[in-house]
């Protein structure tokens, strides 16, 4: 998204429900191994050895637990999948709801991109300076 002058700037909805459930939102995608995983899905459907795997050093309680939490979400959808590589099985995939967030999150990356060398300077002047207090 690429502002320009004339054009009003994006707004939040605002009220509190919206804020909340804005929150809400930020959480489910926010967990430690979740952009991770929708990423590799965004390539297309994965068995767990191979999310396990793209994602190491994922252990298999946090991997479960995160699938888990993208299943209830609606953002990934368990699928028969059949990779070739054995027997036909359980795989996961994302949703048409979990692509939008990928795209949502492209838009992040490329900020966080422009923006994070700034953002981190900025942690280390707030951080030194308050070591100096």
């Amino acid at each position: 998204m690429t502002i320009s002058a004339g054009h009003p700037l994006p707004t939040l909805r605002g009220d509190d429900r919206a804020l909340l459930e804005l929150a809400d939102v930020l959480g489910v995608v926010s967990g430690k191994w979740i952009p991770a995983l929708l990423c590799e899905l965004s390539r297309g459907p994965k068995r767990n050895f191979q999310l396990r795997h793209a994602t190491r050093p994922i252990s298999a309680k946090a991997l479960s637990d995160s699938l888990r939490r993208l299943v209830r979400d609606g953002l990934v959808t368990r699928v028969v999948h059949d990779d070739g590589l054995g027997p036909a099985g359980l795989g996961y995939a994302l949703t048409p709801f979990g692509h939008e967030v990928v795209e949502l999150l492209a838009v992040l990356d490329e900020w966080t991109a422009r923006h994070y060398p700034t953002m981190a300077a900025s942690r280390s002047l707030v951080d030194d300076e308050l070591e100096v207090s």
